[in-house]
């Protein structure tokens, strides 16, 4: 079993620090192999106020739900997308709304695409994301070519990036 130090995923923010949700999350999952730690099996360890994991979730109902509606929300708006069919027939999906992570909820793509420094943040967000997923495949064996790929294709963005912005 893993003893640290923990850190959170990019990005992910909570009011308990990871090195006591790790342990904590290890052992709940305990000896369970490939059974599954169940989110219902988190969120009821939790529930008690003195659960190392207990300030993690919101336990007013009003606020949850409120919270629940907005995820909902950022869900709809991050999924929609136009679909545009190609002189060779081929349909592409391309979604109409980005969130930029600063604050600001989200902008119409073809706005930000217009503006500079909105569109530099948008790049710096996929190559963050394209790291995170050549990351994560580091961690499956026998992939190993795959994330060498990855690593080059993130070497050639910024390659392209740096002589577009010189």
């Amino acid at each position: 079993m893993p003893n640290g130090p923990f850190a959170y995923a990019e990005g992910y923010r909570a009011r308990v620090p990871a090195d006591v949700a790790g342990p904590a999350l290890l052992e709940l999952a305990g000896d369970r192999g490939l059974e599954g730690l169940p989110a219902s099996e988190v969120v009821a360890s939790a529930r008690p106020e003195q659960s190392p994991l207990h300030d993690v979730f919101e336990w007013d109902d009003a606020t949850a739900a409120e919270e629940y509606r907005l995820e909902q929300a950022r869900g709809l708006v991050r999924s929609v997308c136009v679909v545009v069919t190609g002189d060779d027939g081929v349909e592409t999906r391309h979604h109409l709304f980005v969130n930029l992570r600063d604050g600001e909820g989200y902008r119409r793509v073809i706005e930000v695409r217009r503006d500079a420094p909105s569109y530099e943040r948008l790049v710096d967000l996929a190559l963050a994301d394209l790291k995170s997923a050549r990351e994560w495949l580091s961690e499956v064996k026998g992939l190993d070519a795959v994330t060498r790929q990855i690593a080059s294709i993130e070497r050639v963005i910024h390659r392209r990036l740096s002589k577009i912005t010189r």
